[in-house]
């Protein structure tokens, strides 16, 4: 390209932008002005809207009168001293009071006292229920003593059977709490509960002896 020959420089948009920027302002500011008259010239009755809020009317609050403070409380007064009298009548008088001197009513005592080997309601606390030691010897006992005539027509009973086991989880006493339908397997039943070993009962880390229920059943095969 010859030296002498300078390029054209490229107009941008922002270059056309600046160049019309006066005309584009003077027509806005004249077509503002245009609209305004316009408005008013053919609408006269309206009117700029107020912004701020309307004011409410003012109320009047009457305030009440100060209430006076109560008077203050008289100081009180100490009683006068009693003065003993002598015209004072038989009818308010308290009587003299006569103490008998006969021994006071011995209660009879009752003729047992309960004990709580005789009383399965009595419960004992423990914190560790008795434990059977000897469950193969019960049951070979129970094969044993199972009534024949009721094993043979294949008949089967329970016996819930109350035990008192002592502190060293000896059986002292057996009941039969509640009977199964058959005489012969509650006779059974209390036999096999005197073969019972036990492992004692405790409260926290003491043994205690105590009233427990215990089923025995007979199963025919």
């Amino acid at each position: 390209m010859p030296a002498h020959i300078v390029p054209p420089i490229r107009e941008t948009a922002n270059d056309r932008l600046k160049r019309r920027f006066a005309g584009i302002w003077w027509n806005s500011i004249i077509a503002a002005v245009v609209v305004h008259f316009l408005l008013f010239a053919f609408f006269p009755e309206m009117t700029a809207a107020v912004v701020a809020g309307r004011d409410d009317p003012t109320k009047v609050v009457i305030v009440p009168p100060d209430i006076p403070d109560p008077p203050a409380a008289e100081d009180i007064i100490r009683p006068a001293n009693p003065i003993a009298s002598v015209d004072v009548s038989d009818d308010v008088s308290i009587g003299k009071t006569v103490f008998d001197s006969s021994r006071p009513v011995e209660v009879t005592p009752p003729d047992r006292i309960l004990d709580p080997s005789d009383n399965p309601d009595v419960w004992t606390p423990r914190t560790v229920e008795p434990r059977l030691r000897n469950l193969h010897e019960v049951q070979r006992a129970l094969v044993r003593l199972y009534p024949a005539m009721l094993r043979d027509a294949g008949i089967g009973g329970q016996t819930i059977v109350w035990f008192y086991i002592d502190e060293t989880g000896r059986v002292v006493q057996t009941r039969v709490r509640h009977p199964s339908e058959h005489r012969a397997f509650d006779e059974a039943a209390l036999k096999v509960a005197e073969l019972m070993r036990f492992a004692p009962a405790y409260n926290r880390e003491r043994p205690v002896a105590v009233w427990v229920a215990l089923p025995i059943r007979f199963t025919a095969r």
